[in-house]
């Protein structure tokens, strides 16, 4: 099967899995309207105020699941380290050699040659170089997601930049207010509950426009990886000069 072919199937994957996420994170959504529709008018506000942070552990676990799953439905497609576009080899190579430095205890690369005879570093490079030449694999495909203590805006851009996703596609589908201020405002609210700040209820439609906004980052965030996986251009390196190691 022709790699773009494989790229197809892996996307195909992605969709169906990630579907199966957004559904489960909408339903929950849709339950924390009916609650709130459910509660007495003179309490509703602050319900809506303390359900923020539900709404947003649901952009928080969507966004885990959208970016394992990219991650897990590339190595599905088996594509050799050395074919990927340089962000994504670049994140596996790193892990590689970080991984082969701790074995075989160097901080630094150019370290390997002291203390190690010249068999020795022969076969250090060959394990990395075997690595760049088999399908990349991302196991524990989580622990390669980075969170930190909230996914806000930079969270979001650090790891689009680590894996190689568009954010600008992602910015440009939020043209009246920005997935910036949109994102900041979710967080803010989020950590003015979680952390003792003074709490503020929500009027419906401040509601209405919290809910709107993650229900169309997850969808956003969704096709965008979509789109990605299943674009060999966006997926693949191009060919390029190979460079003079000569001394």
């Amino acid at each position: 099967m022709s790699i773009e072919n494989r790229l197809a199937l892996a996307a195909h994957q992605f969709l169906l899995s990630t579907d199966a996420a957004y559904d489960e994170c909408a339903k929950g959504i849709s339950t924390l309207d009916r609650i709130i529709v459910g509660t007495p008018a003179i309490l509703a506000g602050e319900a809506r105020g303390y359900f923020v942070p539900i709404l947003y552990a649901y952009w928080e676990r969507f966004f885990r699941i959208s970016f394992g799953e990219y991650l897990r439905c590339i190595a599905v497609a088996k594509i050799p380290v050395e074919l990927l576009k340089l962000r994504l080899a670049a994140l596996r190579i790193t892990r590689e050699v970080s991984e082969i430095s701790e074995k075989h205890k160097f901080k630094h690369f150019n370290e390997i040659c002291q203390n190690r005879s010249v068999q020795d570093v022969k076969l250090l490079l060959r394990a990395l170089l075997a690595a760049i030449e088999k399908p990349a694999e991302f196991p524990q495909t989580f622990d390669w997601i980075r969170t930190y203590s909230n996914v806000e805006f930079s969270t979001l851009e650090e790891n689009c930049s680590r894996v190689g996703i568009d954010l600008a596609a992602l910015k440009a589908n939020f043209p009246a207010k920005s997935l910036h201020a949109s994102l900041k405002d979710l967080v803010d609210m989020r950590n003015d509950i979680a952390h003792g700040s003074e709490f503020q209820s929500l009027t419906s439609e401040e509601w209405e426009e919290t809910r709107n906004f993650v229900l169309k980052l997850m969808q956003i965030v969704q096709f965008e990886i979509y789109d990605s996986l299943q674009d060999p251009v966006r997926m693949l390196a191009s060919h390029l000069p190979q460079l003079d190691f000569s001394i």
